[in-house]
């Protein structure tokens, strides 16, 4: 194989790690495809997460995601209350 190819590959390789570990089995074919089409064999199981990281549960449509809360907008300005310069 020459270096570009080999390139490509590491490419896919990475995209398909990436689709993996957040459950995309759709795309990771995709991606299986194009891999095959360049000669390379999957030789990782399908289940596997990549190295290093761990596994996040695959959803499905059976099974509803929960929204994430919005996270509170950081403040501007002053980190103390202002000082009350009314006069009594």
């Amino acid at each position: 194989m020459n270096m570009s190819r080999d390139g490509e590959i590491a490419a896919l390789l990475r995209e398909r790690d990436g689709y993996l570990q957040y459950g995309k089995l759709d795309r990771v074919a995709a991606v299986d495809e194009q891999l095959q089409l360049r000669g390379y064999k999957n030789e990782r199981p399908e289940t596997a997460p990549p190295q290093g990281r761990s596994a996040r549960p695959l959803e499905t449509a059976n099974q509803p995601t929960e929204p994430e809360a919005p996270a509170e907008p950081k403040r501007k300005g002053r980190s103390r209350p202002a000082r009350d310069t009314t006069e009594d």
